[in-house]
């Protein structure tokens, strides 16, 4: 006999309605993680789809690697878009959020920053991770901040870690140099130090591999101070930049 098509199903195109719409929401996560343009051209094709990519889960999961939030005037729908991937939980708005909390002068809140920056690395997010470990062993937390960087793996991770915090400081206000939230540690422990003193540290350093992961951390801290008071050479690494007072 067959199955009479009941109201709440009017809507929905025959090809989904063998198939739960739990699964539905995963495949429509999967395809906002991978292509945000994909996931609003589903959106567009039909009602269904439309009413089912609106699950904070598909929001939480969403690539913002295809769109650029400025700090400057965004669009009401852009904004729309963006507050609702925040309330969802999504990690890398967390993340943008978060540093633009702790290191934009205009817009400082570091408490409600930190708190973005953890829930993001909660979620495994490196980037997050990276910053927020930085933040703690600047600030004396060292378990908390070694447990959090040691979650950089490998050398790519690190560089794009890097590279995306560099990417958003850029648009950012920065406060002059007493102000900055963080100051570099002195923590070397091998040899090297004395090297890094007289010619600096290169990104690319052939020396790389014989540093302890210690020296490189405190390698990376000097690197996003420096970053925080402007300094904005991505090739070499002079601890003689920060300034205090």
């Amino acid at each position: 006999m067959k199955r009479k098509r009941s109201r709440q199903d009017a809507f929905v195109p025959q090809a989904f309605l063998s198939i739960p719409k739990e699964l539905t929401t995963e495949i429509m996560a999967r395809v906002a993680a991978s292509s945000p343009t994909d996931y609003f051209n589903a959106k567009l094709s039909c009602k269904f789809l439309d009413e089912v990519a609106e699950d904070d889960y598909i929001y939480r999961r969403m690539s913002l690697g295809e769109f650029s939030f400025g700090l400057w005037e965004i669009r009401s729908e852009a904004n729309t878009f963006y507050n609702t991937c925040k309330k969802s939980g999504n990690p890398e708005v967390l993340y943008s959020e978060g540093v633009i909390q702790c290191f934009n002068i205009r817009s400082r809140s570091v408490e409600a920053g930190l708190d973005c920056l953890n829930k993001a690395a909660n979620f495994g997010h490196p980037e997050a991770s990276y910053i927020l470990g930085i933040t703690f062993l600047c600030n004396g937390e060292e378990d908390n901040g070694w447990e959090l960087v040691s979650r950089i793996t490998t050398r790519s991770k690190l560089r794009r870690c890097r590279n995306k915090l560099y990417n958003i400081l850029r648009t950012m206000w920065l406060p002059r140099r007493k102000y900055v939230l963080l100051q570099p540690t002195h923590k070397f422990c091998c040899s090297l130090q004395h090297q890094s003193k007289k010619r600096g540290w290169t990104a690319e350093s052939d020396d790389e591999d014989e540093l302890c992961k210690r020296c490189m951390w405190n390698r990376e801290i000097y690197y996003v101070c420096n970053m925080l008071c402007g300094v904005w050479n991505c090739c070499t690494f002079h601890p003689s930049f920060m300034v205090s007072g």
